[in-house]
């Protein structure tokens, strides 16, 4: 199980937005020297330390609670955003230089159309339509109150 902690920002009908610790709280992220996380963020920004999960118990706005994502969904999740763009690209090359023989161009063009139709489950997948609820974070617990050494950030 993959944990992370947070705190709640915004609830509404039995779901709730959770702003995850941001890398940059890391000390070796803030230096430049951790695993690039503190850099990505600040790159992107915040969106990607928020995260939508059902809330169950109701917890309230500015609780810090514990997230759970199980490993095996997070696996099954990459391999189903990553591998279809990867068939579809090389698909589309050989379609276009082994079956059809066309010229470079084309086969450049061809494997292009299929790493984009590639891209489609993998969005279906994320979409807030099609969401499939195991692949988004649980709340497993409250916490008494701020994680050790967390910055207290406004919201």
């Amino acid at each position: 199980m993959i944990r992370e902690q947070g705190r709640i920002v915004r609830t509404q009908a039995g779901r709730a937005w959770i702003e995850a610790r941001s890398r940059l709280d890391c000390p070796r992220c803030a230096e430049g020297r951790g695993c690039g996380g503190g850099l990505l963020g600040r790159w992107l920004g915040d969106r990607l330390n928020r995260v939508e999960a059902a809330n169950p118990d109701n917890h309230p706005s500015g609780s810090w609670v514990e997230l759970g994502l199980d490993e095996r969904d997070l696996f099954i999740a990459a391999l189903l955003v990553y591998l279809p763009p990867l068939f579809g690209l090389l698909l589309g090359a050989t379609l276009a230089q082994v079956f059809l023989g066309l010229a470079e161009g084309w086969v450049v063009l061809l494997a292009l159309l299929g790493l984009a139709l590639g891209l489609l489950p993998g969005r279906a997948l994320l979409s807030g339509g099609g969401r499939d609820r195991r692949f988004a974070p649980a709340i497993l617990r409250r916490l008494s109150g701020p994680p050790e050494g967390c910055q207290k950030r406004s919201v």
